[in-house]
């Protein structure tokens, strides 16, 4: 028992193969033990020994590795408790034909495409609202049409992984970075309408909260398939037709991914009772109502 005398008992436990769990944590970083059962229990029991002089940092590993295993497994992945329901998508709805309608007929008597389009040098050049503005704009039907229906689908599937409120506040200001990185991109006397810069940007929002999710899956086909919706949908509606700013799109979708890898991390602490999540959409509304306002402030003075 003298060898003994500069032991220090670091830990003790009833049960034999928790012992053994500890003592393999002091081996793990390289630290040594002396595994006895209990001296003066007469229930049994096991104490775990370290040297004297390195006793402290041990008790302080096995308390770490106790911690940790307090908080495992990690909290199920996070859902919104909430039914998404088309009619969240009346406002999107509701801001594009709007705007369409006050471009068409140059409402307040003003040029509205000129006034809100994302022009690179203007853009560039501390008008930052035209990054927002220009998401409302559309050169003609049939883009905005597309528009209406491929919004509506990303932006509700967003929803159901957010919130429609923050979806669609995620969805406007997502596809405000990417027109603003597609200026920087340009050349100055480029310019750029249309919600598709918001529509890829949910598109990219979607497929990394989706793959995020699906990451830890079995099988293969699972986990790809957010990822081979989102290079089809790239595919068929990004990359041509007349009129097409690819760039644009590509962008929308990069800042969409960056902007959802965030939203994955702060998802726990988005609000999940709808009456808040209104209160992000209202926000979404009052942000694009003051880039109008800045956009048409020079007609009005």
């Amino acid at each position: 028992m003298d060898e003994l005398r500069e032991w220090v008992q670091v830990h003790a436990c009833r049960q034999l193969d928790e012992a053994q769990e500890m003592a393999l944590v002091l081996a793990a970083v390289g630290m040594d033990y002396w595994l006895a059962p209990c001296p003066d229990s007469q229930s049994g029991g096991y104490v775990l020994l370290a040297p004297a002089a390195v006793a402290a940092q041990a008790q302080q590993h096995l308390a770490e590795y106790l911690d940790e295993c307090r908080q495992w497994p990690p909290p199920a992945r996070p859902v919104v408790q909430l039914d998404v329901r088309l009619r969240d998508a009346v406002g999107f709805w509701a801001v594009l034909l709007g705007v369409f309608f006050c471009q068409q007929h140059r409402l307040l008597g003003a040029d509205w495409l000129d006034a809100g389009c994302a022009h690179a040098a203007r853009l560039c050049g501390g008008q930052w609202w035209r990054a927002i503005t220009a998401l409302t704009l559309h050169a003609d039907g049939p883009h905005l049409y597309g528009n209406l229906v491929f919004g509506t689908l990303f932006g509700l599937l967003l929803s159901h992984e957010v919130g429609p409120g923050a979806a669609w506040l995620s969805v406007l200001l997502a596809g405000a970075a990417g027109n603003a990185a597609n200026a920087c991109i340009q050349s100055p006397a480029h310019t750029s309408v249309g919600a598709s810069t918001g529509v890829f940007a949910a598109m990219g929002m979607t497929v990394v909260l989706q793959w995020r999710y699906h990451a830890h899956k079995a099988r293969l086909l699972r986990r790809l398939a957010p990822l081979v919706v989102g290079a089809v949908f790239l595919g068929l509606l990004g990359v041509g037709g007349p009129g097409t700013d690819v760039w644009a799109h590509i962008c929308g979708l990069v800042a969409g991914a960056v902007w959802g890898t965030g939203l994955d991390r702060l998802r726990p602490y988005l609000p999940q009772l709808r009456g808040a999540q209104g209160w992000l959409a209202i926000a979404a509304l009052l942000v694009l109502l003051l880039a109008w306002l800045l956009a048409l402030r020079p007609l009005a003075l």
